[in-house]
């Protein structure tokens, strides 16, 4: 019997009245082992999302959505709007203020009267609200600083009775990494400056009262993981020349060098993207350059690292030969495996298992950049957004079955699942997109189930749930399933669309059609264990089917090929050596020149030519340490030349003694 009908039986099974107690329990065909059978409530609280448009912000649900469920627009003049991650409050900036209201009552809780707001961000368990304001500039910063004004824009807010706690000056933000990051409990807050990260006590937060800092030379991102105690930073540093980067991972509140529990060295890494899992355990860094060396590609050079804070696994993600950027990455909500979108377009999607870093399963190619998982981590998303044409596969991840394909035309800039992960919304904004504005809810089978237009929209957000239990894990309704059969088989078939052949090639044996951006034809699949180890180490392997004689020569043709490698590697250990001898034979003969040279030391004129000449050497070495920090690249010559510092700083000294001894 089908184990997904099986499933869906008892799941239905347990509905009974008389059976609501009991718990049926299904082996996952996928990763994982799901309790399906569980009563699901009837008086769950319906999905709700806000809406912010040029009228205002408005509230619907998805069992109602093309009426809102208030009668009243929040006034929302170019600003945000934001839910606390347990959906109890809701916070508005306008040009003037910040409002917070009850998500239950949307009566308000308090106002925080600092308006331009550009971003806001809840603390994991909403005791405080951070707000981001652009830094003033030109005439405005003039201004304030002749009212004495101050010049901070990152302010924490206190929502139990509005006071600011904390407050600093921040250039700019990156919103997927704040410089202020909150432990999971809240009972730490971190703040990162030049060089070191700052760390305040969570339960009486101060500017002024810092617990104790984590130095690291040129800090360029850091990130804070999920969970209690123990906590763990990641810390990152790009490489800069011939130096290259590192990540370290330091466990609070040790953080000497010596103390990093998992650390890496990291080469042509100009910026990182740092991602723990969500159970702490594991991380990920996503590094890109500016440029690529290689020449392959316009957008950089893009690397993928994983690291576990117990330093079990640090070593790269890789993705057998297959070249290219890497697209998107997301953690599964589980933290027990990872997807990766990798390659150029058409792209190949791959899942991970987090344990040993060991591809699985391969979605197939295609126009896709984006990964969206479902917050139970059942269902999953992998589309095109952006530049591509905005298609849309969703997955059971538990059985690796494709449950529908579906596109949005529309250019959607927001696109998440819904908390019951029954539902997904894309949303077409402004200013990204001056028409066609609006918002589309699908179901995981890619059906439309609503498209709602709007003038201008700016913002559709879900509001989530008190807890991530509130709504259960179920799997596909088969009701939907066959809902959608029925559909299609009422809808004329068309016929198939052929591609297109020149009109020179028609009609002849073995035409191929004009198909310059042909895709990769190899559908989805599991990896087998033969594939999974090759694409964490490519390799050279015989080809099937081939005679013993071929596989000889193939053997025979592999120990020549060693045997050359071998001795070119010999060769250059000799010339290494020689070469080393050749300099040191020339650093004694220099040396044995100067000595001599210091030795005649009667003449001031001479003397002072001699301290002009060694001079004017130790300001061009200054001058190559210079070009050295500010990334550039020096010759043999030149490193030569840096070599010789110290004796020429102990030449100059000698010299200036000597000619102090003939001025007397």
């Amino acid at each position: 019997i089908n184990a997904e009908y099986m499933g869906t039986f008892f799941w239905y099974f347990s509905k009974h009245p008389l059976l609501e107690d009991l718990t049926f329990t299904k082996m996952s065909s996928g990763i994982d082992q799901e309790d399906i059978g569980k009563s699901i409530p009837s008086d769950l609280p319906p999905i709700e999302f806000a809406v912010r448009s040029k009228k205002g912000v408005e509230f619907r649900t998805i069992t109602n959505p093309k009426e809102p469920f208030t009668q009243d627009y929040i006034e929302a003049d170019d600003g945000n709007i934001l839910y606390s991650e347990d959906g109890s409050l809701f916070a508005v900036s306008t040009k003037t203020c910040v409002r917070v209201f009850s998500s239950e009552t949307m009566t308000p809780v308090f106002t925080i009267p600092r308006g331009n707001v550009v971003h806001m961000k809840f603390s994991p368990r909403t005791t405080y609200l951070v707000t981001y304001e652009r830094r003033l500039e030109g005439k405005s910063k003039q201004l304030a600083l002749q009212h004495e004004a101050s010049l901070e824009n990152l302010f924490v807010w206190k929502l139990s009775n509005g006071e600011c706690v904390m407050k600093f000056h921040q250039k700019e933000i990156d919103v997927n990494s704040w410089p202020l990051q909150f432990s999971f409990d809240e009972a730490i807050i971190t703040f990162a400056i030049s060089n070191e990260v700052k760390f305040f006590d969570g339960h009486n937060p101060s500017t002024n009262h810092v617990l104790t800092r984590l130095h690291f030379d040129n800090l360029a991102a850091f990130a804070i993981a999920p969970g209690a105690k123990p906590y763990n930073v990641a810390c990152f540093s790009p490489s800069k020349g011939a130096e290259p980067g590192h990540v370290a991972v330091f466990r609070y509140p040790l953080f000497k060098p010596e103390d990093a529990c998992a650390k890496r060295s990291i080469f042509r890494a100009d910026e990182a993207v740092l991602k723990f899992s969500p159970t702490g355990n594991h991380l990920l860094v996503q590094t890109c350059t500016a440029t690529d060396q290689t020449g392959k590609s316009y957008y950089g050079e893009a690397n993928l690292y994983m690291l576990s804070v117990d330093n079990a696994i640090n070593q790269d993600v890789t993705f057998g030969n297959n070249p290219g950027p890497i697209q998107d990455v997301q953690w599964s909500p589980t933290g027990r495996e990872f997807c990766v979108i990798q390659g150029f377009q058409p792209a190949k999607a791959l899942l991970y298992i987090a344990n040993n870093c060991t591809p699985l399963r391969d979605y197939g190619v295609g126009s896709r950049n984006t990964i969206r998982w479902s917050p139970h981590g059942r269902f999953i998303m992998i589309g095109g957004f952006g530049n591509l044409a905005g298609e849309m596969d969703f997955w059971d991840n538990y059985r690796f079955k494709k449950l529908g394909t579906t596109q949005d035309r529309d250019g959607a800039k927001s696109y998440e699942w819904t908390p019951d992960a029954r539902h997904f919304i894309t949303a077409s904004l402004r200013p990204w997109r001056r028409v066609d504005n609006g918002f589309k809810i699908f179901t995981y089978y890619g059906d439309l189930v609503h498209h709602e237009k709007y003038d201008e929209l700016y913002q559709v957000v879900a509001r989530p749930p008190p807890t991530a239990e509130l709504y259960p894990n179920r799997p596909p309704s088969p009701k939907l399933k066959e809902r959608k059969k029925l559909q299609e088989q009422a809808q004329p078939q068309q016929a198939a669309k052929s591609a297109y052949v020149p009109p020179h090639l028609r009609g002849k044996m073995g035409a191929a059609p004009s198909n310059p951006l042909q895709k990769d034809t190899s559908g989805p699949r599991k990896l087998s264990a033969l594939e999974q180890q090759l694409m964490k180490n490519p390799q050279e392997i015989p080809v099937p089917g081939a005679s013993s004689k071929q596989a000889e020569n193939q053997m025979t043709r592999n120990q020549a090929k060693n045997q050359k490698k071998k001795e070119k590697k010999q060769k250059e250990k000799v010339d290494e050596e020689q070469r080393k001898a050749a300099e040191e034979e020339s650093d004694r003969i220099q040396a044995q020149s100067k000595q001599h040279q210091l030795e005649d030391l009667t003449n001031a004129d001479n003397v002072q030519k001699r301290i002009k000449n060694v001079t004017k050497k130790l300001k061009q070495i200054e001058q190559l340490r210079q070009t050295i920090e500010t990334g550039g690249a020096v010759d043999a010559d030149q490193q030569n030349k840096l070599k010789q510092e110290s004796q020429l700083q102990t030449e100059l000294n000698l010299l200036q003694d000597a000619l102090n001894k003939l001025v007397v």
